[in-house]
């Protein structure tokens, strides 16, 4: 961004009263949100000291201080006359009758000065006002895992255009917007995203009974566990029993019971002490042995 070289050559951008109307006198909703400006920045990187005509004035230092006749001087067009707005004049006390005049603030000087508002809500923990920015500024959903991606997006580094003197132009803002999505979509835990329109569930998913998904996923019913699931009087059950010493066998057939998901649930339903090293033993057995009897059979047709 280019700033007029000296007050002469600034003076001269309008050389007539025609040239460019008198800017209306700033209303105190305008100072109160030009007061977002000093709070936002960080007091290391800006100069702030009191305006020479008005004590009530605070000029923050950029590139250049403007005066209010350079302020007036410049074209209602011209970054320079949003940037002296956005980043030369605030109010201490917004109050109407403040020797200031407004400049007519475009959309995306407006929404800069929303996000240092935003900015400086988040340092002080203010989720409403964060929660307005998401939404008003930003068209993005406010409130939980939102809020908390906005927030680390407005702590970033966005605004520091200004501190070298430029304004903070529409590619900020879509930089900051672009940012709060992606932090959103990290914060997203997995089930709750969508592979091809779907969603994606977690083993931890309580469902009925007290059981979890994982708990149907690994209890599903192998080959073992149709041999189990016979009466006593099979063979083959008989068989794979009189395999296996008197512990196994409680575990084996607590599996048998159809209320038994998991064999470390049939581990504890048989009284084991370390249910879960127990069951998978238990079940490694059964399906070595199954898988055996299967040979066999193979074998003998």
């Amino acid at each position: 961004m280019t700033f007029p070289s000296d007050r002469t050559s600034t003076r001269a951008a309008a050389s007539g009263p025609e040239a460019h109307p008198r800017p209306r006198p700033l209303t105190a909703d305008l100072l109160e949100r030009l007061q977002g400006v000093r709070d936002a920045l960080p007091v290391e990187s800006v100069m702030v000291r009191r305006h020479a005509d008005d004590p009530g004035i605070e000029v923050l230092a950029g590139r250049r201080l403007f005066t209010e006749a350079e302020r007036r001087a410049l074209p209602f067009d011209s970054p320079e006359y949003s940037y002296s707005v956005v980043c030369a004049a605030v109010a201490v006390e917004p109050a109407p009758r403040l020797p200031l005049v407004g400049v007519g603030l475009g959309r995306i000087a407006a929404d800069a000065v929303a996000a240092l508002k935003a900015r400086s809500a988040a340092l002080l923990g203010d989720d409403e006002q964060v929660d307005r920015f998401a939404a008003d500024v930003l068209g993005l959903r406010s409130g939980g895992r939102w809020r908390e991606a906005v927030s680390t997006a407005l702590l970033g580094d966005w605004p520091a255009p200004l501190f070298s003197g430029d304004p903070i132009g529409p590619c900020a803002l879509a930089g900051l917007r672009k940012e709060a999505a992606t932090r959103h979509a990290q914060l997203t835990p997995l089930w709750r995203r969508r592979v091809r329109n779907a969603r994606l569930l977690s083993l931890d998913a309580p469902l009925a009974d007290g059981l979890s998904l994982a708990g149907l996923v690994t209890g599903g019913r192998s080959a073992e566990d149709s041999v189990i699931a016979r009466e006593p009087d099979d063979p083959r059950l008989a068989a794979l029993l009189r395999s296996l010493g008197p512990a196994e066998r409680a575990v084996v057939e607590a599996w048998g019971d159809g209320a038994v998901g998991t064999w470390t649930e049939a581990a504890i339903r048989a009284g084991e002490a370390d249910p879960c090293a127990t069951g998978e033993r238990v079940r490694r057995k059964v399906r070595r042995w199954t898988a055996e009897q299967e040979r066999r059979g193979a074998l003998r047709r």
